[in-house]
């Protein structure tokens, strides 16, 4: 039990918010395991401006110039499988990414899981913000505005990367079209290279997709927006020094039955759905991009009957909550996180365990250094290592925000 505390720990960052009014926060720094303003625990997490990503060749993007938010951090742990005995034969490349940006009155953070690749959660997290923070906010909007400008924003992004990729798709059905009918797929590498070798290269740049949870603060009120498996807890101080957790966000799967019920309403047979498991690369029923699931779901047999597009990418909106007074944090993570939990404690279990463990890992850390804790104190990172990671559970990229 306790390995398995200390290996969550590796992979969260945090820091201390205390919200004390409505015109004014007390703050600290980000630390890290190594006092880094950053915490990097992963070797293959880097950090650009407010967007955590790993990518071979960082390019300047307009996100580089936003301020980034000092009251949060970013923390993952190498994409990799783990043996038994903490051993890693095979690391592969992260398709995640997060953001952490603030404006003059207005706060974003967000955790993107990508799949097939990272283009998609790349995308996200330089576009999104340019439909959240150049203005369409600001002070003294009501909770329904913020509410509307976060439907529209995911609405955009998504709109925006199909145009992105047009050509693409339109270069790839002409190639397509020149292989003989008939011919067998296997041998199209042999009898086609070049033609394959540029469709696998158009397949990289168009394929995949992501899931995102996206977590706005304005005029000291949280709003939470949504799309896929990832989560957002809230965890507050009760007044007898215990801990209120709530998860803000709806995991968007055929097991959720109210996301089921919205499948049905569409004309589609539950029951299929569910024997489906997997729609496309993901069980996902909410995603951003994934064209081969937008375009293409009257090709699948479980969502063929669909009256309209089944897998959206329309995100659950909850909101807004008063931070007045309220001290604790925000937690947003992927759901390699969930998995990895539930994986070692059992079903509906990693929320709770996950922030008893930041609790522990807290008081841990200041018994080590002989301090007491106070409520000025920054929250840090262990670094601990990574041996009861489950052989199946990949760690993925966490981002927080301690209120």
């Amino acid at each position: 039990m306790a390995d398995a505390h200390c290996c969550i720990a590796r992979s969260l960052g945090l820091v201390r918010w205390r919200m004390r009014n409505s015109s004014s926060s007390a703050m600290s720094v980000l630390f890290s395991s190594n006092a880094a303003p950053a915490v990097h625990v992963g070797k293959m997490a880097t950090l650009r401006g407010g967007k955590a990503c790993v990518q071979q060749a960082p390019e300047h993007n307009w996100t580089d110039d936003l301020p980034v938010c000092q009251l949060s951090g970013v923390g993952m742990v190498a994409n990799a499988l783990y043996e038994p005995d903490g051993s890693c034969p095979e690391e592969r490349p992260c398709e995640d990414c997060a953001l952490r940006f603030r404006s003059e009155e207005c706060y974003l953070y967000g955790v993107f899981n990508g799949f097939g690749g990272n283009r998609v959660s790349n995308f996200v997290s330089q576009r999104l913000p340019a439909e959240l923070l150049l203005g369409q906010l600001a002070p003294g909007d009501k909770d329904s505005k913020v509410k509307t400008a976060l439907l529209q924003a995911f609405d955009v992004v998504e709109r925006s990367f199909f145009e992105s990729i047009d050509d693409a798709l339109a270069e790839k059905a002409d190639l397509q079209s020149r292989l003989p009918e008939g011919s067998a797929q296997c041998g199209f590498g042999t009898q086609y290279p070049q033609l394959v070798e540029r469709l696998q290269a158009l397949e990289r740049e168009v394929g995949g997709g992501t899931t995102a949870v996206v977590a706005l603060v304005l005029n000291n009120r949280l709003f939470v927006a949504n799309v896929g498996t990832n989560r957002a807890l809230l965890c507050r101080m009760t007044s007898g020094d215990g801990l209120d957790i709530v998860q803000l966000s709806s995991d968007h799967h055929a097991h959720n039955e109210a996301e089921l019920q919205r499948l049905v309403q569409l004309g589609l047979d539950s029951e299929k759905v569910k024997e489906e498991g997997a729609l496309g690369q993901i069980e996902c029923t909410r995603r951003i991009g994934d064209y081969k699931i937008k375009l293409g779901y009257k090709d699948i047999t479980a969502l063929n009957g669909a009256k309209s597009e089944p897998v959206i990418a329309v995100p659950e909106v909850s909101g807004g909550i008063s931070l007045e007074g309220n001290i604790g944090f925000l937690l947003l993570a992927s759901d390699g996180l969930w998995n990895a939990l539930e994986t070692i404690h059992g079903p509906g279990t990693a929320n709770r365990v996950c922030i008893l463990t930041l609790c522990q890992c807290h008081t841990r850390l200041h018994k080590a250094t002989q301090e007491k804790p106070a409520s000025c104190c920054p929250w840090l990172c262990h670094p601990l290592g990574q041996s009861s990671m489950p052989a199946t559970a990949p760690a993925r990229l966490v981002t927080m925000l301690h209120l």
